[in-house]
């Protein structure tokens, strides 16, 4: 059996920093003191843009952490990035000798703050400039905009048409330029504030329609972009926040309809993405509270409100668990938000929510399976102490491991003595493994390559391994969901790049997951 040992860590103030930070969600800034002379930079990296000098015994405070990098308040009102080995924490670290449980690492209230990258893009569809937005409602066009944000969208990938000109024909035109600003392998982002507007015969519920400055955009035409669009990109979410018929606008006979009777939103995206692919996933609510669904889904992604999640991640489902806690109760036997599509889609890497009770190494690696590519075939085998691995498409091969006891990760492939391994299309390998793994297996092939080491991975004996910590819950995921974080990966559209360039800023990957033998 393949036994973990505990790599050795830097120094301990810097473990007890990052565990402090994300334990506590940034409830308070902690402070420190720079050791030597340094700079603020702009994002956490050693070529950043410099925002100030730092110079040795002056004091900062904490605001956020991220792989060894601290974000920081310095003299002047300057924010910016650190490296963590410049600093020294005022805080009393505590006993080395009563670590934190794992959950405690990942305490709700923490903050994400995801880079924008190129591979990110949202459109954002406000089609209530016919019907004015009641009064105290929660549905604005920066509560689009800062979802897109929270996701990762840079602005420059935002596309956001004018209400006033958002016709049938616009809206069809808004989501073919979106197919075409996205490239292979994208998470794109589509937001939707409408008025639904019910079958306008009893014997068509398929012709569910969106109400438009101009006429009616039929769901089932919606359906049928946003599915083709799901087999290009490599994630698509969609948030529908449409409220019912304002009274006033629907036939005195039916007017008594409206407070008691649902819409059957979730019935018509169903009939809408029928077979949707596994990497699409859409929330829908036709809450009377125009846009509350939006600011509550908000609050969630941005660590305003509580997130739950047996596999450290936050999924759509845990996503909409907490959306609804803030919005209330529902009617009997009804929900306020429904899901259609994927339920174990993580639109957020970087999100580390509450781990629930139950949380294992093993359920983080059946979470990142499930974000793989769509259509990137992978054939993995299990031959006593070897994989046969063949892939269609070239990449990198990496093979994740969580050992049975649960106290971490390990990655067996490739060995401590060599960084990369990669595949030839169609060229099968047979990789022997390190001893007998008795744990999942979850067999990633990359378009670019991915550095363990970010997410704390260290040399034990041939293989790589990290323990369950802070480091680890908060950067693996990043690391094998994310990518590169070069400059030009954040700074530029995908369609913009060169062919080396996109492959290199691509985050999609093809995996398979290998169960445990049973005994």
């Amino acid at each position: 059996m393949t036994r973990f040992h505990p790599p050795r860590f830097p120094a301990f103030h810097r473990a007890f920093a990052t565990a402090l930070l994300l334990a506590t969600g940034i409830v308070h800034a902690v402070g420190a003191t720079v050791i030597h002379d340094d700079a603020l930079r702009a994002q956490p990296r050693s070529d950043a843009a410099i925002v100030m000098p730092l110079h040795r015994l002056s004091s900062v405070d904490i605001a956020d952490a991220r792989r060894d990098w601290y974000l920081v308040d310095a003299a002047g009102n300057r924010r910016g990035w650190v490296p963590a080995a410049s600093l020294r924490l005022d805080e009393p670290p505590a006993s080395p000798s009563a670590p934190a449980a794992p959950t405690a690492f990942a305490a709700s209230g923490a903050r994400p703050r995801l880079q924008p990258h190129a591979s990110r893009h949202a459109l954002l569809l406000d089609l209530t400039d016919h019907d004015p937005v009641p009064p105290g409602s929660h549905a604005t066009d920066l509560t689009a905009r800062q979802l897109a944000r929270a996701l990762g969208v840079p602005d420059a990938n935002i596309q956001q048409p004018d209400p006033v000109s958002l016709t049938p024909d616009r809206i069809r035109r808004a989501l073919a330029d979106l197919d075409a600003h996205a490239g292979p392998g994208d998470r794109v982002f589509v937001h939707i504030l409408a008025r639904t507007e019910p079958p306008r015969a009893a014997r068509a519920p398929s012709a569910a329609a969106l109400a438009t400055p101009d006429g009616r955009v039929q769901v089932a035409e919606l359906g049928r972009y946003l599915d083709t669009l799901a087999r290009k990109a490599g994630q698509v979410l969609i948030v529908v926040d449409a409220a019912p018929p304002a009274p006033q606008t629907m036939a005195p006979d039916r007017r008594t309809d409206v407070p008691s009777r649902s819409h059957g939103l979730l019935q018509h995206w169903q009939e809408a993405l029928p077979n949707s692919p596994p990497n699409l996933a859409l929330l829908a609510s036709d809450s009377p509270d125009f846009g509350a669904a939006s600011a509550a889904l908000l609050a969630c992604l941005s660590g305003d409100a509580p997130v739950t999640s047996t596999s450290g991640l936050a999924r759509i489902d845990d996503l909409r668990r907490c959306a609804e806690a803030q919005l209330g109760p529902a009617r009997p036997g009804a929900r306020r938000l429904e899901r259609v599509g994927n339920a174990d889609l993580v639109p957020l890497p970087t999100l580390t929510p509450a781990a629930a009770p139950g949380f294992t190494p093993a359920a983080l690696l059946r979470i990142l399976h499930a974000q793989r590519a769509a259509d990137r075939p992978l054939d993995v085998r299990r031959q006593d102490d070897r994989l046969l691995i063949r892939s269609p498409r070239a990449g990198f091969l990496y093979v994740l491991h969580a050992p049975s006891d649960g106290r971490g990760f390990e990655l067996l492939l490739p060995d401590a003595s060599d960084s990369r391994l990669h595949l030839a299309p169609g060229v099968q390998i047979s990789p022997s493994l390190a001893g007998t793994p008795d744990g999942p297996l979850l067999v990633l092939v990359t378009d670019a390559p991915r550095r363990f080491v970010r997410a704390g991975f260290q040399a034990a004996g041939a293989i790589l391994a990290t323990p369950i910590d802070a480091r680890s819950l908060r950067d693996l995921p990043a690391e094998v969901l994310e990518g590169d974080n070069d400059p030009r990966c954040l700074l530029a559209e995908t369609r913009n790049l060169g062919p080396e360039q996109a492959l290199r800023c691509s985050a999609a990957y093809a995996s398979a997951l290998i169960e445990p033998r049973q005994p």
